[in-house]
C-alpha cells in the first residue's frame, strides 16, 4: 500500500508494469517500477538505451498503443490516473502481469 502526502508529491508510480505482446511472448519494457516525483523538484531519469525510459514517460502520459498491457498505479496528486483512465486497456490490479 502506498501512503501519499499530496503536499509533497506530485507523481507516484507504484509497481508499474508495461509489457508489449510479441510473437512468442512478451517484451517487458517496464517491470515493477516504483518512483516518486516531489513537488517543485527537478528529477531526471537516466539509463541505457532501450531500458524503458521513453515507455515509462508514455505510460505516465497515457499515450501507449491500445494493445500494450499495463498494470500498477500512477498517482497524480493522490488520484490513480491509470485506474480511472478507461481508454487504457490491460491489467486492472496492481499485481505483476
Amino acid at each position: 500500500m502506498v501512503t501519499l502526502n499530496s503536499a509533497a508529491l506530485d507523481l507516484v508510480l507504484h509497481q508499474l508494469y508495461v509489457h508489449f505482446p510479441v510473437p512468442g511472448g512478451l517484451v517487458r519494457a517496464v517491470d515493477g517500477v516504483d518512483i516518486c516525483f516531489r513537488h517543485q523538484q527537478i528529477t531526471g531519469i537516466i539509463g541505457e538505451s532501450g531500458c524503458g525510459k521513453s515507455v515509462l514517460g508514455q505510460a505516465i502520459l497515457g499515450i501507449l498503443p491500445d494493445y500494450v498491457a499495463r498494470s500498477g498505479n500512477i498517482f497524480y496528486r493522490s488520484t490513480d490516473i491509470l485506474a480511472y483512465n478507461t481508454s487504457l486497456p490491460g491489467f486492472t490490479d496492481s499485481k505483476s502481469p
